[in-house]
């Protein structure tokens, strides 16, 4: 008996924990400011994109296109704020650090390797001609 009231007392914990947790990000939705782009999935599966508009105790409303819709607290499973992507600024930025970064290296190799040290000699081949290479027969 005694075993079967720890069993049901800790399934039931977390029950209990996971409710106070909706609850509070419920209240997570009064940071949101009006005209913000959110994604709401609902808890049938249904997606809705729009601009936030106001949130109570109750719902949440949004408009979708030029509709305005307001879903009830228990049916919302999700709200997600989408921001701005900024892809294309960091792809900048690191294609700069990377071209950056080889440049430097390329510099301190052709230093290292070079007695003018410029580029100047970078790229080229030395011929040696072929009559300076002596080939002795072995013996064997």
């Amino acid at each position: 008996m005694r075993n079967a009231a720890l069993m049901c007392f800790l399934i039931l914990i977390p029950c209990s924990l996971r409710a106070q947790d909706k609850k509070d990000d419920w209240k997570a939705l009064y940071a949101l400011r009006s005209g913000e782009k959110i994604e709401l999935v609902e808890t049938g599966m249904k997606k809705h994109v729009g601009t936030f508009s106001t949130v109570t105790e109750e719902a949440i409303q949004l408009r979708e296109g030029s509709n305005d819709i307001g879903i009830r607290k228990e049916n919302v499973a999700r709200v997600t704020l989408l921001e701005k992507s900024h892809r294309g600024r960091n792809a900048l930025i690191l294609g700069v650090v990377g071209a950056g970064a080889g440049a430097g290296i390329g510099a301190a190799a052709s230093r290292c390797s070079s007695s003018n040290g410029s580029f100047s000699r970078a790229g080229e081949i030395e011929h040696i001609p072929l009559t300076q290479w002596q080939i002795e027969p072995q013996e064997g």
